[in-house]
């Protein structure tokens, strides 16, 4: 685990479509290992918090929970929040900074943050290649505390219960109290949540539960969560376009009838009346809605 830095990160989003919200908040604790200096835990490794990253996202889009973390579209414009992709430039160059090999932790992101980041990533324009992203900042891999979790509660029967009403629960809120010994501050603050999880791994509890084998084991290197993300989700990168392509499609965008102010004054350019589509007169293009025809000029 010494060779690592591990990173425990969560996010905060404008709703829970994976698809098609985005991220609004992105927080961080980044902790490396080492050996103990107390004369009771010789030889034994304990977590050392290193650095901690939280920045908030712009977006002009309806936050539509934010009863659940008190984000509205104020609280993003009194902190400054910048664009997604200024954000997460800062955030690779923060990975970096640590110089290890990181492992990102999160609870659930397998099925929400993970998952969201990746749809922000690729539908974003341009999009922001995810492999690369993640390669270029020194990620090892990502790893999903809630399926290391299960993966254990499969042999130890009430692995996580709640203090007062002994209900299993395997939800970060409900392991802090039982392993921590008191509430999450803050919950639904990415930072605070991030900072929860970190304080779960060093708890004696997750200690004498998990043993450094079995929590590698459940490490994904970054290509094989891409491609589960990519087909889980459906949404693949756009294709970049080559300079050919750009000039034989690109200056044809359809416009739904309206002539798109980019064109206005240009003599090069026709708006083609049977496919509502811009197209240059000085070559000859094949008209989709007339099979094949030539461009109505």
């Amino acid at each position: 685990m010494s060779n690592y830095a591990w990173v425990f990160w969560d996010t905060e989003t404008n709703g829970l479509d994976t698809r098609s919200n985005v991220i609004i908040s992105l927080g961080a604790v980044a902790t490396i290992y080492q050996p103990s200096t107390k004369i009771s835990e010789m030889g034994k490794l304990t977590q050392k918090v290193v650095d901690e990253f939280h920045e908030f996202i712009h977006t002009d889009l309806d936050i539509q929970n934010q009863h659940i973390h008190h984000i509205s579209n104020a609280t993003l414009l009194e902190n400054n929040a910048q664009p997604f992709a200024n954000v997460l430039e800062r955030f690779q160059t923060w990975l970096q900074s640590l110089k290890k090999p990181v492992i990102l932790v999160s609870h659930n992101g397998r099925a929400f943050d993970e998952k969201i980041l990746y749809c922000n990533m690729t539908n974003h324009d341009p999009p922001i290649p995810f492999v690369d992203f993640f390669k270029k900042a020194k990620v090892f891999g990502f790893l999903d505390s809630l399926v290391l979790f299960r993966n254990k509660q499969k042999t130890v029967k009430n692995l996580v219960c709640h203090p007062e009403t002994k209900v299993p629960s395997l939800t970060l809120n409900i392991i802090h109290l039982s392993w921590c010994g008191y509430i999450m501050p803050d919950h639904h603050n990415a930072l605070a949540d991030a900072q929860a999880l970190q304080r779960v791994f060093d708890t004696p509890s997750f200690k004498s539960h998990f043993k450094l084998p079995e929590v590698i084991q459940t490490v994904s290197n970054v290509q094989k969560i891409w491609t589960l993300l990519n087909q889980q989700t459906g949404i693949e990168p756009k294709r970049k376009m080559d300079d050919d392509e750009q000039q034989d499609h690109c200056k044809r965008q359809k416009t739904q009838g309206a002539i798109i102010s980019e064109y206005i004054g240009d003599d090069n350019w026709k708006l083609c009346t049977q496919c509502v589509t811009f197209c240059s007169i000085l070559d000859i293009h094949t008209c989709i809605k007339t099979n094949g025809g030539i461009h109505s000029q």
